[in-house]
């Protein structure tokens, strides 16, 4: 993947194009003058805003794409316009949301899927912003994720939050994130500049059309500008 045109060949909407940028942080900061945070809010404008969907799953392909820091990202843009948002990791395994904030054994996701926690239990935050790791019992399996447990966790955050960002596994490599994505109101997908295969990216919307998700659109990740 190199451009827009190649996303619009797959008959999919880009969103954005990331920059490389070393310092995310600062540069999403409300007053930072920077590209990134330029490139968020094309992002948020662009195919969020005028959306119905709060719901939001940011999932890749293959691994390593950056869905992560975009999930992360998105939560920290859209709480500094004063939405409520929550970032959650279910990416049960290699969940770095929540190894990165130091949360690895900590109450989230997986004890709300099996009861064993209450949502006031197991939000913190990181970055500043509501989060809920991927929670103590990890690897998830499969009966956790049963349509029914997912729908009434996700409702419950719903409730609380205008947006819920959920960073995911790689779609077609983990069977967890297609569970969550059934439930979720629509995907971001992303993509690493020069490195993600078309045809990697026409396998997982041909899958995600199967499974009748709606995909609002493709962030195309770590573009040098």
């Amino acid at each position: 993947v190199r451009s827009f045109d190649d996303i619009r060949a797959l008959n999919q909407i880009p969103l954005g194009i990331l920059p490389v940028t070393p310092d995310i942080y600062s540069a999403l900061r409300p007053d930072a003058q920077s590209s990134f945070r330029e490139a968020i809010k094309r992002i948020y404008m662009s195919g969020i805003m005028d959306h119905k969907a709060r719901t939001l799953l940011v999932t890749s392909g293959m691994p390593k794409e950056g869905r992560s820091t975009i999930a992360l990202s998105l939560g920290q843009y859209l709480s500094s316009l004063n939405h409520k948002v929550i970032v959650v990791d279910a990416d049960f395994l290699h969940p770095n949301l929540t190894r990165g904030a130091g949360q690895r054994k900590a109450i989230g996701l997986t004890d709300m899927l099996l009861g064993r926690a209450t949502m006031e239990d197991a939000i913190t935050k990181e970055a500043g912003i509501d989060f809920l790791s991927a929670g103590s019992q990890l690897p998830a399996s499969p009966d956790m994720l049963n349509a029914l447990k997912v729908q009434q966790v996700l409702s419950q955050l719903r409730n609380k939050y205008e947006y819920v960002i959920i960073d995911s596994g790689p779609l077609m490599a983990h069977s967890e994130a297609s569970a969550i994505a059934r439930q979720a109101d629509a995907v971001l997908v992303v993509a690493e500049w020069l490195k993600t295969p078309q045809k990697s990216l026409a396998s997982l919307f041909a899958t995600l059309k199967d499974m009748q998700v709606d995909v609002l659109g493709v962030i195309i990740n770590k573009v040098d500008i």
